[in-house]
């Protein structure tokens, strides 16, 4: 459901690129991005809904501009939405007039879909138990993957806690040695050509060599590796506007 309607549109953010109709589809569509980058969290009727609403409005337009009249690159971030290329026709205007969203992600959105910051490589590590009853771990090395980390630290009754939190976009184009990803009951039941991610599962930053693929392969990892992630959260985002998988892991 859009953020805004039409009315608002035109009466208070007065915009003029978008007939009623065309609104009616893609503040439809700009609620889309407006829900991905906030992970859905954005209140339409909350303290900054005059600005989602703004934002959703701006939203429309440049992906109005970008879709029909050949528009550059749209790339929204928690620092606002700007337009780093600018088409000669003025689609940037329109965001110019939308105050910054802070949304708590930085996501890059370029022309054609594809994610921008999708330049880190990383190497999953899938749990299974073999025919023998052993658990068992098949890696796979993905490329062209979002790897967002996050520190946090809070005073308590227990004094000072520290949090480390990651989140990780695959997007569907991301080169992952040929695999495809399956869902977790198919990668139980075979794991050849496949790839995965569940609860419990590790990934870690770059690419890893040499890994045992036994029950110790956790403990080699925190040896061995900076950058050492567990899974607690799945998400599959392969359709939505811009299809990826979504990790996220401590």
């Amino acid at each position: 459901m859009a953020y805004a309607d039409y009315a608002y549109y035109v009466d208070t953010f007065r915009g003029n690129q978008l007939s009623e109709q065309e609104f009616a589809s893609f503040a439809e569509r700009a609620a889309d991005w407006i829900d991905y980058l906030t992970d859905g969290k954005a209140d339409g009727n909350g303290p900054y809904s005059e600005k989602i609403k703004k934002a959703c409005c701006a939203i429309a337009e440049v992906v109005f501009v970008n879709e029909t009249k050949g528009g550059g690159i749209v790339s929204a971030s928690n620092d606002g939405y700007s337009k780093p290329k600018q088409p000669a026709d003025g689609g940037a205007a329109c965001l110019k007039r939308c105050p910054p969203v802070s949304v708590r992600h930085r996501t890059f959105v370029s022309r054609g879909g594809k994610m921008l910051g999708a330049n880190r490589t990383i190497t999953i590590f899938n749990r299974y138990i073999d025919a023998d009853r052993k658990e068992r771990w098949a890696g796979t090395v993905i490329k062209g993957v979002s790897w967002q980390y996050s520190h946090a630290a809070q005073t308590g009754k227990e004094g000072m806690q520290t949090s480390e939190t990651c989140t990780i976009r695959i997007p569907v184009g991301a080169d992952t040695q040929g695999k495809d990803f399956v869902s977790r009951r198919s990668f139980l039941q075979n794991q050849d050509g496949a790839w995965t991610a569940s609860p419990r599962d590790k990934v870690v930053l770059g690419e890893v060599e040499g890994a045992p693929d036994d029950d110790i392969l956790p403990t080699w990892l925190e040896k061995n590796c900076d950058a050492v992630i567990t899974i607690n959260a799945v998400s599959d985002n392969r359709g939505k506007l811009l299809p990826h998988i979504r990790i996220g892991g401590f």
